[in-house]
């Protein structure tokens, strides 16, 4: 073999990336990683008051910024936006669930800053690109509306008399969650069980991505399944003013630990 062969082969297994195997889980299986959620949180529900509170807090805060900047439009894609960055918000919860199947003590400090274990750097990274997602998305709406509507301004009750009185109200809707759904399919699938790996295992954020990614593709309808279920707590979040999120929040963050360790041999990557 020639040096340049050689050298071109090193090059080659440098950038060959081992990701972990997958598994293949029934289609059944969010119903039970959701039981097991159920149960963490019973065991710490004191944590997941604190972060879904918070987060439920900051959900008012912004809905109501969009009311104040009297951007109406924009308020149920900020909505559905939460299902973006979601897992990045739930670090907290896949700790507590990596910590009652490990017998670990709750140590609040480790829980509240879960997102610094090993370095935080990887994490932050990913988090990172789910809120640039979220930023696409609040963009895209927001030129959506305008290709249909203009740049009028309405109230917030004009606006619901405008969009579903006018002729176009249906291709303007299926334009709308057609975009929002393939953006959520997209951050879906680079986050189900990437930020729970970063978590667990001292990897970097594209090999996470990677092995999300191929979760997905081994578990379409299962995973199909678990997508749905979330959109819907978050559906249901929003209906209540996020107050929902005080529960269900947590619920599904342990919920998604569980998805993670049912579908990743992290031992084999």
């Amino acid at each position: 073999m020639s040096d340049t062969e050689k050298t071109t082969q090193a090059e080659t297994e440098v950038w060959r990336v081992r990701l972990p195997d997958v598994r293949r889980v029934p289609s059944d299986a969010p119903w039970v990683w959701l039981n097991q959620g159920w149960h963490d949180y019973q065991k710490s529900w004191r944590f997941g008051v604190v972060f879904g509170g918070f987060y439920a807090l900051v959900g008012l805060a912004i809905v109501g910024l969009i009311f104040f900047a009297n951007v109406h439009y924009l308020g149920f894609p900020l909505a559905a936006g939460f299902l973006l960055i979601g897992p990045i918000t739930a670090v907290g919860m896949y700790e507590i669930s990596r910590r009652l199947e490990a017998d670990e003590p709750l140590d609040q400090h480790a829980v509240f800053f879960a997102f610094m274990r090993h370095g935080g750097l990887q994490i932050a990274m990913l988090g990172l690109v789910l809120v640039l997602l979220m930023i696409f998305w609040m963009k895209a709406a927001a030129l959506i509306f305008a290709l249909f509507f203009g740049l009028q301004e309405f109230s917030f009750v004009d606006l619901f008399d405008t969009v579903l009185g006018s002729e176009i109200a249906l291709p303007f809707l299926l334009v709308g969650n057609i975009t929002g759904a393939i953006l959520a399919a997209l951050a879906f699938s680079i986050s189900v069980v990437s930020i729970p790996m970063l978590l667990d295992k001292d990897a970097d954020f594209a090999t996470a991505i990677l092995t999300s990614m191929k979760v997905v593709s081994e578990n379409p309808l299962t995973m199909l399944i678990w997508g749905i279920i979330i959109a819907g707590t978050m559906a249901l979040s929003v209906v209540t003013a996020f107050t929902a999120l005080v529960v269900l929040l947590p619920v599904i963050g342990h919920a998604s630990w569980h998805a993670y360790r049912a579908c990743v041999d992290i031992d084999n990557g």
